[in-house]
């Protein structure tokens, strides 16, 4: 049971990385776009 904690916390986060990543480095790319659902031009 301890292990599949571990595991689901690193998942989280990991995913909450990835987030903050897209947020704060890439903001104007694609990937950004189409992840937050917002038209490219929005971002620029």
């Amino acid at each position: 049971m301890h292990i599949i904690t571990l595991t689901l916390s690193a998942l989280v986060v990991l995913e909450h990385l990835y987030i903050m990543f897209l947020e704060t480095i890439v903001t104007s790319s694609k990937k950004t776009a189409r992840t937050f659902n917002m038209a490219h031009d929005q971002l620029q």
